[in-house]
């Protein structure tokens, strides 16, 4: 028979055998200590994290993806206090991939086609005097 998981916060009753997906804790040490933070879990107490689950009841819609939990999502929603630490949303960092780029200016994406693609690895044109 497999083993009924269950979510740890609190006076919550959901478990593996509901319509709710059951989250396991981060492996990343700073993520995990904000999760506990905000449940209210001692900093020195050892939660596992291949043993510790939190529906999705307590996550921000935006913090919950397709598959799984988005990058720096936290627990914030149904929970015996107010949440200490909230999710930030990670926004996708853009940057040009010249070397010695200062930045700054308009990027631009790569050209689909082949042609155009090596038109712009072309070296600009010297003129000499």
């Amino acid at each position: 028979m497999p083993k009924v998981r269950k979510c740890r916060v609190r006076g919550c009753e959901s478990t593996s055998g509901g319509v709710l997906r059951l989250f396991s804790f981060p492996n990343e040490c700073e993520l995990a200590e904000k999760w506990k933070e905000n449940l209210k879990i001692s900093p020195t107490d050892h939660v596992p994290a291949s043993n510790s689950f939190i529906c999705e009841k307590h996550f921000q819609k935006e913090a919950i993806g397709p598959k799984m939990l988005k990058r720096n999502a936290v627990p914030t929603l149904h929970l015996d206090e107010a949440p200490t630490q909230l999710f930030q949303p990670v926004r996708p960092y853009k940057s040009c991939c010249v070397s010695n780029c200062a930045g700054g200016a308009k990027l631009f994406t790569f050209p689909k086609t082949e042609v155009a693609r090596n038109n712009w690895r072309k070296p600009p044109c010297v003129v000499e005097n």
